[in-house]
């Protein structure tokens, strides 16, 4: 008779975990249901404080977790403004990104969003790049 109610329940969750143990206290068989952790996405942004049309290079990575791969993506002569979003399963891993000016001297500035809020953000002129980090968990 406990089955079909778990079984309702395993429905109603789809996208739970569930697990089942005896209870030798009550002699009931216990149901647990996990949810899995939420998704989030990472939004990155390159823009030019002096108006700047162009970029020499964007690079970024993204750490792997067990339950989303490593990615790493380098993109040359990018236009800006720039954006690029990723979905990422479980918990927010390390992220770095990199902004390379073309030559030109204009503050390049780079900034990583999750979930819409913006975490970090970081300006240079530099033409060995303008890096934001973003560490795992944040």
């Amino acid at each position: 008779m406990r089955r079909p109610l778990a079984a309702a329940l395993l429905a109603l969750t789809a996208a739970a975990c569930t697990s089942e143990q005896a209870d030798p206290a009550t002699e009931r068989t216990r149901l647990t249901v996990t949810q899995p952790a939420a998704d989030h996405t990472i939004t990155f942004e390159a823009e030019s404080r002096d108006g700047a049309s162009s970029l020499g290079t964007v690079i970024y990575s993204v750490a792997s977790t067990p339950t989303s791969p490593f990615r790493h993506q380098r993109k040359d002569r990018t236009a800006l403004p720039f954006t690029e979003t990723l979905s990422i399963d479980g918990e927010v891993p390390k992220v770095t990104f990199t902004v390379f000016n073309d030559g030109a001297a204009a503050e390049m500035i780079c900034r990583i969003k999750v979930d819409g809020q913006v975490v970090r953000e970081e300006s240079g002129s530099s033409p060995s790049g303008t890096l934001c980090t973003l560490p795992a968990g944040g």
